[in-house]
């Protein structure tokens, strides 16, 4: 069964892989990974647009992993959150991940009770 995601609900980020594949998509297929030579972070943090979470990528052996924040959309694409390679640590993306979440949840709320006004 395909699965398709409803904004507001957690998902894991395995959900989210088959979400991306169900859709059509090949983001975090094993091609497009090992291309990229990307990793996928556990950790995935529910916005209000979304659900953001974090990959490295490594251009060559020469190279240092850099981070990426992500944004995964409700219909399964997956576009980027921060600047490609923005972050030079793991914890430094995820801070950022989680702050966009909140933010974007906070955003939505502060519409919300414009439009009651």
């Amino acid at each position: 069964m395909k699965l398709k995601l409803q904004l507001g609900e957690y998902y894991t980020i395995e959900e989210l892989k088959q979400a991306n594949a169900d859709a059509g998509y090949y983001f975090f297929s094993p091609d497009t990974m090992r291309f990229f030579d990307s990793r996928v972070g556990e950790n995935v943090y529910r916005g209000a647009d979304g659900w953001y979470f974090v990959t490295s990528e490594k251009f060559d052996y020469k190279t240092p992993r850099y981070y990426t924040v992500r944004k995964m959309l409700p219909g399964g694409d997956v576009v980027n959150a921060s600047e490609f390679q923005q972050y030079r640590s793991a914890p430094g993306a995820k801070a950022a991940a989680e702050r966009w979440a909140k933010q974007s949840i906070a955003a939505a709320e502060a519409q919300i009770e414009k439009e009651a006004e």
